[in-house]
């Protein structure tokens, strides 16, 4: 297909069908992919709880080894409170004389794309340290 030979009409078309395609196709890559993830899993299981009978850390075979090891995960369920003990850790700090930008270890930086482009707009500048980047993209809707 030569999409600089199609009309705007046919190039809506075709980016709407390939659009629809590529969902079907990943839909179908989902439920082909999940028996594998759940023997997967089950097979996880049955090795943790071999591991956990026989109180080992790893188990080493000529096919490869499994191992054991703890896996967290952090998320904030109150984000008020959270703040609050990041501020408090600066104010005790500062008050104290020490270095109070250790606190930020506590927080992962990123700049809230809502708040940058209001402070933006407001003051014509970006806040220091922070980039902008924009490009002009094309959506399509269906009829």
């Amino acid at each position: 297909m030569d999409i600089k030979t199609l009309s705007v009409e046919e190039l809506v078309k075709a980016y709407i069908t390939l659009r629809d395609k590529k969902a079907e196709l990943k839909a179908e890559f989902v439920k082909t992919q999940k028996p594998y993830d759940d023997a997967l899993y089950q097979i996880e299981c049955e090795m943790l709880t071999k591991m956990k009978d026989t109180g080992v850390e790893s188990m080493k075979t000529s096919a490869g080894t499994a191992y054991r090891s703890v896996r967290s995960t952090v998320s904030v369920a109150d984000k008020e409170a959270f703040k609050g003990f990041v501020l408090e850790l600066i104010e005790k700090a500062s008050a104290e004389n020490q270095d109070p930008t250790w606190a930020f270890d506590f927080l992962d930086i990123k700049a809230n794309k809502s708040a940058v482009e209001d402070y933006l707009s407001s003051q014509d500048e970006l806040p220091p340290g922070v980039n902008l980047r924009r490009e002009e993209v094309v959506g399509f809707r269906r009829a």
